[in-house]
C-alpha cells in the first residue's frame, strides 16, 4: 500500500514539473511568435489597413524616434525634467511588482526624482498640463478619424524592475521607450477564454496569476495561447492593438516610457486625409488634443458595435432596443439615428449621434447596461466637433 501510494505521489510531482512553463515567468510555456520590424511610423491610411483593422496586429518601430522631432526622447533628462516641472504633483505607484488596488501616493516631481532609485516605486502619470508642449504623437493617427479620439498620455518612470500582470486596455496603444529596456509578452484578444478561463478580475481586466511563477495546474488553460514577444530599447515604440492582452517587465537603473492611448474605431475616414501632409514622423500633439467630451460619450455608447463589419439598423435594434417597442417608436429610433435613410450605419453617422440627447429621448426603450446610460447621462458636455 505504501508503495503504490510513494509511486502516486512521485507521478503526480513527476507530472506538475513537466508541464511546460509551470512556475516560471508567464510566457515560457512556448517558443514566442515573431512581431512585424519596421523603421518608420506608417502613413495613417497604411497603419489602419496593415496594423489596426480588425482584431489588430502588433508592430515594432525599431529605433524610430532617434532621428525624428521627439523632444521627450531628446530632452527628458532628470535634470530637465526637475527644472521645468519639479513643482508639479505625480501620481506614483507603492510598489514596481505591480498589485492592483494596492494604492498610490502624491508627491512632486522634483521629490520623486531625488528618490526613485533606491525606493520601490514606480511613477504612472498622466501627461501634465505644463508638459503638452513637448508632446508629438506619431504620424500614423494625425488623421483618419483617429486623431479626434485620444484619450489620453501617460508616463511610466522607475529605477527598472517594474513588472506588470497580465491585463488588457480597452484602448489602441502606441508605448515609446526613452531611457532602459523593456520585454512584453502579449496575447492576441481570439485567446479570450483561455486568458480569461480562471483568475481573471472582469472590474480590472487583469488576471490574478503571479506573472513570475505561473501556476499551469491552476491556469492549465494558459498553456494553449500562443504569444509574441518583444524586447524593447531606447527609441523604439510599439503598436498594441486593442484589447490585446500584454505583460510588461523593464530593467535599467533608469527606465521611462511614455504611451499613448487612442480610442478604438473600426473605421477609417479616407477623405479626412486627403488634404493632410504626412511627410514627418511625428506631429505636435498640441494640434490635436485630446477627444472632446461628445466624442468620449459617442465612443463609450457604441463600443457593442465595434466588433460587426457593417452595422445595419437592425443590428442597432438588436443591441440597444428592447424587443417590445411598439413601431413607431422604433421608427424615430430610426430617424434619429440613420440620417441618411440607407438603412447602414456608417461610422461617420454613428460617431455622429448626440448620444447624451438619444438618452435622454428613448431611455426608456433601450436594453443596454443601466450603468453605461446613467454615465452617459451624467456627463452632458458642451458643443461637440466634426470627426
Amino acid at each position: 500500500m505504501e508503495s503504490i501510494f510513494y509511486l502516486t505521489f512521485v507521478f503526480f510531482v513527476a507530472s506538475a514539473s513537466d508541464l511546460p512553463g509551470h512556475l516560471k515567468p508567464f510566457g515560457s510555456h512556448t517558443t514566442p511568435a515573431e512581431v512585424e520590424v519596421v523603421t518608420e511610423f506608417p502613413e495613417p491610411k497604411d497603419f489602419y489597413e496593415k496594423y489596426q483593422r480588425g482584431g489588430g496586429k502588433p508592430v515594432h518601430f525599431k529605433s524610430v524616434l532617434k532621428n525624428v522631432d521627439f523632444k521627450p526622447f531628446k530632452r527628458w533628462t532628470d535634470d530637465y525634467l526637475n527644472e521645468k516641472f519639479g513643482e508639479e504633483t505625480v501620481m506614483v505607484e507603492k510598489y514596481k511588482k505591480e498589485v492592483r488596488d494596492a494604492g498610490t501616493n502624491t508627491m512632486s516631481l522634483r521629490k520623486f526624482l531625488s528618490v526613485y532609485k533606491e525606493k520601490d516605486i514606480y511613477m504612472v502619470q498622466d501627461l501634465l498640463d505644463v508638459m503638452r508642449d513637448d508632446m508629438s504623437i506619431p504620424r500614423s493617427i494625425q488623421c483618419g478619424g483617429f486623431q479626434n479620439v485620444m484619450e489620453t498620455v501617460v508616463l511610466w518612470f522607475s529605477s527598472g524592475g517594474t513588472k506588470s500582470v497580465l491585463h488588457l486596455d480597452e484602448m489602441e496603444n502606441f508605448n515609446c521607450l526613452l531611457d532602459g529596456t523593456k520585454d512584453l509578452v502579449m496575447v492576441d484578444r481570439k485567446f479570450k477564454a483561455e486568458i480569461e478561463d480562471r483568475g481573471w478580475m472582469a472590474n480590472g481586466v487583469y488576471s490574478e496569476m503571479d506573472v513570475d511563477k505561473v501556476d499551469m495546474e491552476k491556469y492549465p488553460m494558459v498553456n494553449k495561447v500562443q504569444t509574441f514577444k518583444v524586447s524593447m530599447e531606447p527609441g523604439d515604440c510599439l503598436y498594441i492593438p486593442y484589447m490585446w492582452y500584454h505583460q510588461v517587465n523593464s530593467f535599467g537603473n533608469r527606465n521611462l516610457a511614455v504611451n499613448i492611448w487612442f480610442v478604438h474605431i473600426p473605421w477609417f475616414n479616407y477623405t479626412d486625409c486627403d488634404n493632410v501632409a504626412t511627410p514627418e514622423q511625428t506631429v505636435p500633439f498640441q494640434r490635436f488634443g485630446f477627444m472632446s467630451e461628445f466624442k468620449r460619450a459617442s465612443t463609450t455608447f457604441l463600443r457593442p458595435l465595434f466588433d460587426y463589419p457593417e452595422v445595419t439598423t437592425n443590428i442597432f435594434l438588436h443591441e440597444y432596443v428592447t424587443e417590445d417597442v411598439d413601431e413607431v417608436t422604433r421608427g424615430e429610433i430610426l430617424n434619429y439615428i440613420d440620417v441618411d435613410k440607407d438603412g447602414v450605419l456608417s461610422w461617420n453617422e454613428l460617431l455622429k449621434v448626440d448620444v447624451v440627447a438619444f438618452v435622454k429621448e428613448f431611455e426608456r426603450h433601450l436594453s443596454v447596461d443601466p450603468e453605461l446610460l446613467e454615465n452617459i447621462g451624467a456627463n452632458p458636455y458642451g458643443g461637440h466637433d466634426e470627426l
